[in-house]
């Protein structure tokens, strides 16, 4: 399901409950993100080095860190405590 832009979306235009708000953030529960100036859909990361990464770690959370892997790229996933570190690896290849 596609809602143009600047429609609003309400649990009646996705067929039932897709998002919880929050002070802070948006927990997506269903449907899809959807940027369509980059043609989506995709999911937007957000991008921290080390040193400003936030002190929590929420279970789950997902964050690029541009220098989190001994100075390279990687992937940052909160385990309640502390972040964990997952390498980015080789380049894709077809």
């Amino acid at each position: 399901m596609t809602q143009p832009v600047g429609s609003p979306v309400t649990p009646a235009t996705v067929g039932g409950t897709m998002a919880k708000q929050d002070a802070d953030n948006v927990l997506i529960t269903g449907g899809l993100i959807n940027d369509t100036a980059l043609g989506g859909p995709y999911v937007t990361l957000r991008q921290y080095s080390v040193s400003s990464l936030p002190v929590n770690a929420p279970v789950a959370r997902v964050n690029y860190v541009t220098d989190g892997d001994s100075g390279s790229p990687c992937l940052a996933v909160g385990d309640g405590s502390t972040w964990r570190r997952i390498p980015l690896g080789a380049t894709c290849a077809t």
